[in-house]
């Protein structure tokens, strides 16, 4: 499946091993070109200004900057930077502060590799995606009438879905 020139991805995460995996998933798909990697949120921000990549896909439990602060940092400096977050904190928390930082998707580690590969073409497109399990968290948080506030990146369909 083609789909034009390939998406250009910057991946963060301080465990080597981890990163190498993902890559090597990534590295198997034709429309998905890694172009960077990062072992902590300052290196992050390094990587993607000397690549700039279409999406960064990155861990929130990092050393020197965090992942959260990293995504904020990232979707103030680059905008037009998609900003997917792949990680084993499924709370409302971690979601709730990821989101108000900018980030377009939430995943789990337990998430397949057609599963990462579909967020990273979705947040490319500029789409939202979440995670099942974050989705539930979501819908949960939604159906008071303070939640809109919580999270306002979300559109009215969005919260609906």
């Amino acid at each position: 499946m083609t789909a034009g020139p390939a998406v250009t991805v910057v991946i963060a995460y301080d465990h080597p091993l981890f990163r190498f995996g993902l890559k090597a998933a990534l590295d198997g798909h034709e429309n998905i070109t890694v172009v960077g990697e990062a072992a902590d949120g300052e290196q992050l921000l390094s990587v993607v200004e000397h690549t700039r990549p279409d999406v960064v896909l990155t861990d929130l439990a990092m050393p020197n900057l965090n992942g959260t602060e990293a995504v904020g940092e990232l979707t103030s400096r680059h905008p037009g930077i998609g900003v997917m977050v792949l990680t084993m904190h499924d709370d409302d928390v971690h979601l709730r502060e990821a989101i108000q930082a900018g980030a377009r998707g939430y995943l789990l580690k337990d998430s397949g590799s057609d599963a990462i590969i579909d967020a990273i073409l979705t947040v490319h497109r500029g789409q939202l995606i979440f995670d099942r399990g974050v989705a539930q968290h979501l819908r949960t948080a939604t159906s008071g009438s303070t939640t809109r506030r919580a999270f306002p990146i979300l559109t009215d369909r969005e919260l609906e879905i």
